[in-house]
């Protein structure tokens, strides 16, 4: 996939947040299970240490943490539509880590503003 094509993926989340009224109660349950199994997922014992220095220096609680699911398990098709109208209110900008190569051909697709290029290694 493209730069420019996983640029527009996240550029229509707000459209596709919007349609989570036309889920039927199943699948948005589904989608619920799947995203909150995915924070449980099963990690080697070196990726639960560098989670676990990670929320230490981010300084993300277990609290915190249990906010986060007990928000996705209770999320509902009203909260997805809430979601969609800050994120169209929402200044955003973007990052890529991309080869220079790989910028250009984006921009040459992007309407609006260019991606620059800022070399972070020398």
């Amino acid at each position: 996939m493209s730069t420019q094509a996983t640029l527009d993926i996240y550029s229509k989340a707000a459209d596709a947040l919007d349609k989570a009224d036309e889920m039927s109660q199943e699948a948005l349950e589904q989608a619920v299970v799947g995203a909150v199994g995915d924070l449980d997922k099963p990690l080697t014992p070196d990726a639960k240490g560098l989670q676990a220095l990670t929320w230490h220096l981010t300084g993300v609680t277990t609290d915190m943490r249990q906010e986060f699911r007990d928000q996705m398990i209770d999320a509902t098709p009203a909260a997805f539509k809430s979601l969609a109208t800050k994120l169209r209110e929402a200044s955003l900008g973007v990052a890529v880590f991309a080869s220079e190569e790989a910028i250009g051909k984006a921009n040459e697709k992007r309407e609006g503003k260019p991606l620059f290029v800022r070399k972070l290694v020398q």
